[in-house]
């Protein structure tokens, strides 16, 4: 570095601003060789929290508390005051001695030590324990390659069997006063087998469509405050569960209230992967569409989900006699239409692009050929002259 700075020492009064710009380059890339590599390391590696299965992380499914939860404090000694709380709309619940305390955002365990610290100068070393009576119920958001994409209460989570299974037994009052520290054993498993699943959360979207990548679902879940707060994401690749095939670990993880689903979209249309998804119930069974025109059978039709268009059509009775194109209509989620006119082909493979996979509110029309345009034409025009003709006959 010495010697390129004497280098450039004659010729600095000529040009000031560039030797210092040249200069200051050259440092950096002889004196931070190993800030330059790691940081190229760092754009190049994977995201940590991104390829972290949400199931495999201990942060990822701890509960939040949020409203509407009900939640079950007993205290060591002070029966007085335990009690089973409702977290109202604002995140609060109302503890003895303490008033209004915030809850939402919490784990349970995050609850804990804040309610330590709360009750420090009230209580000597104060030991409670803590466990959710009543889950809220669980609101996500379900995006991308869906259906119809939105918010949807995918399931309202079952209570716990407090008033069969503890009532009689402890007599535990119902409007969640006083409570014994053994009430509070509640069966956990029995609990978390209520959550809905990523299966459950795409069948509220009305399902999968043909462009569904079940290879790349990303879900995004908060984090509770007490661990830093933010989101955590994770990659899933649900598509061995639903065509079948044997699998070491399920991708079919616990939907938790606020997450965000997001199904990426395929280039390609995967016709199969319907017909399976349908067999596997992540779709509904059946399907409304509208077929008009040129049908044996016209009007409403309702259809198993997954049928092609060409299937519709052969399930409508076929065409008439002088009909012509088939006109395909879709009104996407986005607002836009995706209307088609082609010649039918009954040999087209499902999903082929004049033998779509049909999704519910699709409309195929069956237009008239050149041949039945001039035959309704002609019994437009030839109708009234018969009637006319008749009629001249009656008065005659």
């Amino acid at each position: 570095m010495i010697y390129l700075k004497s280098f450039f020492a004659g010729i600095r009064s000529k040009n000031n601003l560039l030797v210092n710009s040249f200069l200051i380059l050259i440092s950096l890339i002889i004196t931070s060789p190993s800030r330059l590599e790691a940081e190229t390391k760092k754009e190049s590696s994977p995201n940590e929290e991104i390829s972290t299965v949400i199931k495999k992380n201990e942060v990822a499914f701890q509960y939040i508390l949020g409203a509407g939860d009900q939640i079950a404090i007993s205290f060591n000694n002070i029966e007085e005051y335990n009690q089973i709380h409702t977290v109202g709309p604002t995140g609060t619940i109302y503890l003895p001695e303490i008033g209004e305390f915030k809850v939402e955002g919490f784990s349970v365990d995050g609850l804990k030590e804040g309610l330590k610290e709360a009750y420090k100068d009230i209580l000597y070393s104060p030991e409670f324990v803590i466990e959710i009576n009543t889950y809220r119920a669980v609101n996500a958001y379900i995006l991308g390659e869906v259906r119809n994409p939105g918010k949807y209460t995918v399931s309202t989570v079952l209570s716990t069997d407090y008033d069969t299974k503890y009532s009689k037994k402890n007599s535990v009052n119902l409007d969640g006063s006083i409570l014994n520290k053994s009430n509070i054993a509640l069966n956990k498993n029995l609990r978390e087998k209520s959550f809905p699943t990523l299966f459950d959360a795409l069948r509220a979207s009305g399902g999968i469509t043909e462009k569904s990548d079940l290879t790349n679902i990303e879900v995004s879940r908060k984090v509770s405050r007490d661990k830093g707060g933010g989101f955590i994401r994770a990659k899933l690749n649900i598509l061995p569960e639903v065509i079948g095939e044997m699998i070491t670990e399920s991708q079919n993880i616990k939907i938790l209230d606020g997450d965000i689903i997001k199904v990426s979209k395929s280039e390609n249309t995967i016709a199969k992967q319907m017909r399976i998804a349908m067999k596997s119930n992540i779709n509904p069974n059946q399907i409304l569409v509208f077929v008009s025109g040129q049908a044996e059978k016209s009007g409403n039709k309702i259809m198993p989900n997954g049928s092609s268009l060409n299937q519709l059509i052969s399930s409508s009775g076929g065409k008439k006699l002088f009909s012509g194109n088939i006109e395909f209509i879709r009104f996407e989620n986005n607002g836009l239409v995706d209307r088609r006119i082609f010649k039918y082909s009954p040999n087209k493979l499902d999903g082929d692009y004049m033998n779509p996979i049909l999704r519910d509110g699709d409309i195929v029309h069956v237009q008239r050929s050149l041949i039945g345009y001039g035959t309704e034409v002609i019994s437009t025009i030839t109708i009234p002259t018969v009637g006319i003709f008749k009629l001249y006959n009656i008065f005659n």
